[in-house]
């Protein structure tokens, strides 16, 4: 017999839902600060990666128009923002060109600098937008790894 759980996470949409919940898990990997010799290469997996995490980020944001509404798609678009970021990915890009850094530690070091400046700021919004931005990396980190991303026909129907 399955025993009561207690869950407390972040909504993303507001209001009160009754459902089956789907829990995302996503743990936090180690992400090692490993050398490179070879700039453009890197530099190469890193602009692929970034494409690969788009591509998905619209075919995700698409399904949960139809599925969920434009209230959740919207959570996409920020996503999709995040990554057309260009001071943010220009200073991932100087970072894997100097210190000659794997792109995964570049990205993985930059983003959650990013994050940890919008949890600092005393608007919740801003405080909001650090886990999309940990979203993103998580995202592009995977994308770098060759690992699969969750897909939303993953979840079941109506979810909360």
């Amino acid at each position: 017999m399955n025993q009561p759980s207690v869950w407390t996470g972040q909504t993303v949409a507001p209001g009160i839902g009754l459902g089956p919940a789907f829990l995302l898990r996503r743990e936090r990997k180690a992400v090692p600060r490993l050398g490179i010799t070879d700039v453009d290469h890197q530099l190469q997996r890193l602009d692929d990666a970034i494409e690969r995490a788009a591509k998905l980020l619209h075919v995700h944001r698409d399904r949960a128009a139809k599925r969920f509404g434009d209230v959740i798609a919207r959570i996409f678009d920020t996503h999709l923002m995040i990554l057309e970021d260009e001071p943010a990915f220009d200073e991932i890009r100087e970072m894997i060109r100097s210190e000659k850094v794997a792109p995964r530690f570049a990205v993985y070091t930059i983003l959650e600098q990013y994050a940890k400046r919008f949890e600092g700021q005393d608007d919740t919004y801003f405080q909001d937008r650090a886990q999309d931005v940990r979203d993103v990396c998580r995202r592009l980190v995977n994308q770098l790894d060759g690992e699969a991303d969750t897909v939303l026909s993953d979840i079941p129907d109506e979810p909360v």
